[in-house]
């Protein structure tokens, strides 16, 4: 690629709705990390930070994708080291389109409906939805998801360090709709999530918190 060609192609992700991160040098993914236990050792040279992100999808405004390194505060840098992460990062931003709601893949949200039933079955029951409901929960819950992700009405949510490794998580606002009693309400409520490439969603917590 021409110097030309990559001045193009950052200025056109600048002004995409939604960006991939993309790493050409590296087939690694949080995909492929959680396969060997989020093992550091065996991505060497690669660094976590690129790989949780790479080939992932990104509404392209702040605080809804990843934090690019901040070269003001290291003038001293040269250009052409500077990498969009840390010097001689490898990642690139691409322009893709819109993603839609049969684009995304949600994942380890069903699995977790025992508990959510078990730890926060008061939510369920202030919302007017009872046990034997657990698959009209789980259904609105990952259609929702789905549609706000794709509306970009969700913001990031960093981690401790610590568990930087295990993915960029992101918080999606939900809004739920109440039944029975509560038929005509809409709760604000938030779904947690790490972003996994092309479109996959896995599920941390099925209800984090009101919105």
């Amino acid at each position: 690629m021409s110097l030309l060609d990559g001045i193009r192609e950052k200025v056109t992700a600048s002004l995409s709705e939604w960006i991939k991160i993309s790493d050409p040098k590296s087939n690694w993914t949080i995909e492929e990390f959680a396969k060997i236990n989020y093992n550091e050792s065996l991505i060497i040279p690669h660094c976590v930070d690129c790989i949780i992100v790479n080939q992932c999808w990104f509404k392209n405004e702040e605080n809804k994708k990843p934090d690019e390194f901040d070269y003001s505060k290291c003038p001293e840098i040269p250009l052409e080291k500077r990498g969009l992460y840390h010097p001689d990062c490898h990642d690139k931003k691409i322009t893709i389109s819109n993603p839609k709601p049969n684009d995304i893949i949600v994942f380890d949200l069903e699995r977790r409906m025992d508990y959510l039933f078990n730890k926060k079955k008061n939510w369920i029951v202030a919302m007017g939805y009872n046990e034997e409901e657990k698959n009209e929960v789980f259904q609105l819950l990952e259609k929702l998801s789905k549609e706000s992700y794709c509306q970009g009405n969700y913001k990031n949510n960093p981690p401790s360090d610590e568990k930087k490794k295990y993915g960029f998580r992101i918080r999606i606002n939900l809004q739920f709709p109440g039944k029975r009693e509560k038929l005509g309400k809409i709760y604000q409520i938030t779904s947690s999530y790490i972003v996994y490439p092309n479109g996959k969603l896995k599920n941390n917590t099925p209800i984090g918190g009101w919105n």
